[in-house]
């Protein structure tokens, strides 16, 4: 059962004032280090990207309108070019800068501590490998020790947990949470930026593909199969599909423990000892079949005296 009160706990972390029946108060260990490193690195990459790519889109369809001053098309597309930049800017602002989702402390969420986890910070022991107590449809995270629904998850990365956890974005240097059919967090921010650099492209691409006839629908094949590369590249690096390969499989033990238990006994490596199996029942079952295939005598020799028939040749 949960243990302590969550308010005088609380300010004892805070200010170390000592409980009115003189025990201890319960000091929660601090909150773990972030990868400032890493996030500042992601984050310099993903504002580099996003600026280069606002930067070329802008300035090929201002050139091309400049170019053709009486073409009513050519600055239609590059006002809508002028458009998506500032709306992909306020969504690159939203991502970096809204914290959607990061569960932060507090009374509401850091108390009542469980038990077991209150047992091992009065002693001075690590929390490190304690699995994280479950209490109905919550959870408590021993490395932030917060309280957090079933659906948040602990970022390696940014060391902190997130509700509604989806991905951590290895381009922004932001976890990306929330829900874009439901405009929550800032997964709609998130894909409204992928949207609008595919959206600034074919509008590029398509002003060229006008302007410049026929090598233009050329430029435009050439973007359509540069994209699926692109997208795949994206898909891999941004979204990280290998985290959210194993974060699916996580949240199938939280959610559906009995479907996700393994069939059959547990898998271990392959040793010497197994190969040394496979190999003996491979020699007991090929032995016999291989002394049971009928083997053809070998041709007579050549009576002594006579050279090979098939040479010419004559005994000397």
């Amino acid at each position: 059962a949960p243990v302590g009160n969550g308010a005088m706990e609380l300010a004892a972390l805070s200010d170390g004032a000592s409980s009115t029946d003189g025990t201890a108060p319960l000091a929660l260990p601090p909150m773990p280090k972030a990868e400032r490193t890493e996030q500042a690195r992601e984050e310099r990459r993903g504002i580099l990207l996003v600026s280069a790519l606002i930067i070329f889109f802008t300035a090929l369809t201002t050139v091309i309108a400049l170019t053709r001053p009486s073409s009513a098309v050519s600055w239609t597309f590059a006002a809508a070019i002028y458009t998506e930049a500032v709306l992909a800017i306020l969504c690159l602002r939203h991502v970096l800068h809204s914290g959607a989702g990061v569960i932060r402390h507090s009374a509401e969420t850091c108390f009542p501590v469980p038990a077991e986890v209150a047992a091992r910070i009065r002693a001075g022991d690590s929390l490190a490998g304690l699995p994280n107590p479950r209490q109905g449809d919550r959870s408590y995270c021993v490395r932030c020790c917060v309280w957090r629904p079933l659906h948040a998850h602990h970022c390696s990365t940014c060391q902190r947990c997130v509700s509604e956890f989806d991905h951590h974005c290895n381009v922004l240097g932001r976890c990306i949470a929330g829900s874009a059919s439901g405009c929550r967090g800032n997964m709609p921010s998130f894909v409204g930026l992928i949207g609008l650099g595919l959206l600034a492209a074919s509008t590029a691409i398509f002003d060229v593909a006008v302007s410049f006839p026929p090598h233009g629908w050329w430029a435009l094949l050439a973007f359509a199969w540069c994209g699926v590369g692109g997208c795949i590249q994206c898909s891999v690096r941004c979204c990280d599909l290998r985290s959210r390969y194993r974060w699916c499989l996580y949240r199938l033990r939280c959610c559906c423990p009995k479907a996700a238990q393994p069939q059959g006994p547990p898998a271990r490596d392959f040793t010497a000892a197994d190969a040394q199996r496979v190999f003996t029942s491979m020699e007991n079952r090929l032995l016999p079949i291989a002394l049971a295939v009928p083997v053809a005598a070998p041709p007579p020799a050549a009576p002594p005296g006579q050279g090979d028939p098939g040479s010419g040749e004559d005994a000397v």
